[in-house]
């Protein structure tokens, strides 16, 4: 035999050697998959399932363990259902725990009635499972449920997470406002994240209502992790933050023309106290609060108070015993009447980590009352840390590292708001048969991680209570599916005590769209509700008006243009008498030609609201904003934001509105109300206008 034949049979044996073993790597690489995901190391499957995936065939159930391996990771929240969905049809058979995965991923999503019913589901079935996991999906059951029950009672506050450029993908810690100066002030690592360094930056609040590029305050220096702290004295305005020296020390910087003083020590004697990073001072500058390790590691909150004769700091001592529990006590905050304590802790009851709490300090016993759990949303099942009340006692800053987050910790605004009562029904619009089951969810636009909701009856009746002052997706679930997504408005006037009615009508997706259009009209022409009920309307909101707080505010609309709510007095509820005003109001039905800044006529009816409003409120002027999604170039985005918003002010100017009056701004992509992933649930509600009273 040749060498030149040798060396063909040669190469021939290697590369059927070559093509075994590419043939086995699917089976091994999908059982390291498999030990990683029952691991639950979840990384490491995903990267094990992905190299199967990336040859173009799947292997087994590779694709279904991909899916799962990455949708119950925290950084993969926002991925969409949609394929896991799919698996349902095959794998609630087959894999008997097709429900227990799909119970974790929705309490990763903060899903938290799917979840228990995805768990019992997997604890009814037949199938046989180990004690082990029996006992896991019961105690996973008991916490959601706990979860569900503050979910379904969220707290009388409303919560904003702030834009860019204060939120980054890195970590934003310690929020302090001043709202003297209309200042923000916190840390951040986004300059050095790689090393976690913290710096401390201050932006102001310009008079479009937009935060200016943070920028930092160098000359107070680095900071860890650990110590990243910064605390505003309201009297004289200075700023404390923690240095770890001489055992923990407290240093001042003062406000200048040009920025603020090199740092300088506030009081030498405070080092006896040995103070710890997260701490408060009082504005008389007396008392200090601040959390220390305790003896088994954990934390709780020690106060010390300066003699006013000698003084010297007395040594530091356990706050409360109602206050300190076995778990941890962190960030203390005092209202400036030091009657109201908030802290954070991950003590059981909560949401889920640190949570914030609140207790009140009684003069006549003494005595600090036990703590109360703030509630969803100020806390959510991840962690909220670094809560500080503004003085108005109404609105304030935290920070989380929630669902949503723009990357470690994000700062959220909050504020207090009322609620009022909504009631209807929701109905087949092609039968008009009530929809008998399911339940409807309204989430404000503020936060639509958020939700209200209620049950549907048998006559298809619901009734909840909302948000009384916010724009709302609306949605009508049964089970897996989604019936119905909508926008919904609702505007009272402040401290009135309404009843609102409202129909929601589902339309079958089998309908064309001449149908679909058809009953839309229908429903949209309705007759007027009887004699008491037209009364009623007359005394809700009109559709523009003045509010305190230079506060344009809108009735209701929604994209499919249901019957109106109507709002009634309701004589058997109490509604707080004061609501915090905001100045930005969504401006619905305001079309334009596809593609272009031209307004269509369908835009003309709620444009003339909004020029009778500032006809009738000479002194008022607004920024009108241009909102897009994400689709498309960013550039163009952000120039057909500012063409459509300029085409509104044009249309006001030829009107009579003088244009000293109006200002034209385009955001493009930037501030999108929701997901961009979805049209229904997200793109729709993104491309938007704008109109915000600006003086």
């Amino acid at each position: 035999m040749s060498n030149y034949h040798r060396a063909s049979i040669l190469s021939l044996c290697l590369l059927l050697l070559a093509l075994g073993a590419v043939a086995q790597n699917p089976e091994k690489l999908y059982k390291r998959g498999i030990d990683a995901f029952y691991s639950e190391d979840f990384k490491a499957a995903v990267t094990y399932f992905e190299q199967i995936e990336s040859s173009g065939k799947s292997f087994k159930d590779s694709e279904y363990r991909l899916e799962i391996s990455l949708l119950v990771q925290k950084e993969n929240r926002e991925r969409s259902l949609d394929k896991i969905l799919k698996f349902r049809t095959t794998k609630a058979r087959s894999d008997k725990f097709y429900n227990y995965w799909m119970g974790r991923i929705y309490a990763n999503r903060y899903m938290f009635p799917e979840a228990v019913n995805a768990w019992k589901a997997f604890l009814k079935s037949k199938a046989f499972k180990s004690e082990q996991i029996r006992e896991e999906t019961r105690n996973f059951i008991q916490e959601a449920e706990l979860l569900v029950s503050y979910f379904d009672n969220p707290d009388n506050f409303e919560i904003h997470q702030l834009e860019a450029p204060v939120n980054t993908e890195f970590a934003e810690l310690t929020p302090v406002y001043s709202a003297e100066k209309n200042e923000l002030l916190f840390a951040s690592n986004r300059d050095n994240a790689k090393n976690d360094i913290f710096l401390i930056y201050h932006t102001l609040l310009s008079t479009n209502k937009d935060w200016k590029n943070p920028t930092p305050i160098q000359a107070l220096g680095e900071f860890d992790r650990s110590t990243a702290n910064v605390e505003v004295v309201n009297e004289d305005g200075r700023l404390f933050v923690f240095k770890d020296k001489k055992g923990g020390d407290l240093y001042t910087s003062q406000p200048e023309a040009d920025g603020w003083s090199t740092p300088q020590e506030f009081d030498s004697k405070i080092t006896s106290t040995h103070l710890e990073s997260h701490f408060f001072i009082n504005e008389h500058e007396d008392r200090i609060l601040f959390a220390a390790k305790n003896k088994k590691n954990g934390l709780d909150i020690m106060e010390s108070y300066r003699n006013a004769e000698t003084g010297k700091w007395e040594k530091p001592h356990l706050l409360s015993a109602t206050i300190n529990s076995v778990d941890d006590e962190d960030s203390p905050f005092l209202s400036q009447d030091e009657t109201k304590l908030y802290f954070s802790s991950n003590r059981p009851g909560g949401l889920g980590g640190m949570d914030i709490y609140v207790c009140t300090f009684d003069k006549a016993t003494n005595q600090w009352s036990e703590p109360e759990n703030m509630g969803w949303p100020i806390n959510s099942p991840d962690d909220d840390i670094h809560f500080k009340m503004n003085p108005d006692m109404n609105s304030g800053y935290f920070s989380s590292n929630r669902i949503h987050t723009k990357g470690d910790y994000d700062i959220f605004f909050f504020w207090a708001i009322e609620k009022t009562s909504i009631e209807g029904r929701v109905i087949n619009a092609k039968t008009e048969e009530p929809i008998t089951s399911g339940e409807i969810r309204f989430h404000p636009s503020q936060y639509l991680e958020e939700y209200f909701r209620s049950p549907l009856s048998e006559s298809g009746q619901y009734s909840t209570e909302i948000i009384s002052d916010e724009v709302f997706r609306v949605e009508v679930i049964q089970k897996y599916d989604t019936l119905l997504t909508e926008t919904f408005e609702i505007h009272d006037a402040k401290g009135e005590q309404v009843t609102h009615f409202k129909d929601f009508y589902v339309y079958p997706s089998d309908l064309t769209a001449a149908e679909r259009a058809a009953l839309q009209a229908k429903y949209a022409s309705k007759e007027e509700p009887t004699a008491a009920d037209s009364s009623a309307q007359e005394e809700a909101p009109t559709l523009l008006s003045q509010k305190e707080g230079n506060e344009l505010t809108a009735t209701d609309t929604s994209t499919t243009k249901p019957t109106n709510s109507i709002a009634r007095p309701n004589t058997t509820r109490s509604v707080p008498s004061k609501s915090y005003a905001r100045g930005t109001r969504i401006v619905r039905n305001v079309y334009f030609e596809f593609g272009t800044s031209t307004l269509t006529a369908d835009s003309y009816p709620q444009l003339e609201r909004l020029l009778n409003y500032l006809r009738e409120n000479p002194e008022i002027k607004i920024e009108i904003g241009g909102h897009t999604d994400n689709v498309g170039n960013t550039a163009n985005n952000l120039k057909i934001s500012l063409e459509r918003a300029e085409s509104v002010k044009k249309w006001l100017t030829t009107k009579g509105i003088s244009e000293n009056r109006l200002q034209a701004k385009g955001y493009g992509e930037s501030q999108p109300l929701a997901s961009n992933d979805d049209e229904k649930n997200g793109r729709e509600l993104n491309r938007r206008i704008e109109i915000r009273v600006i003086q």
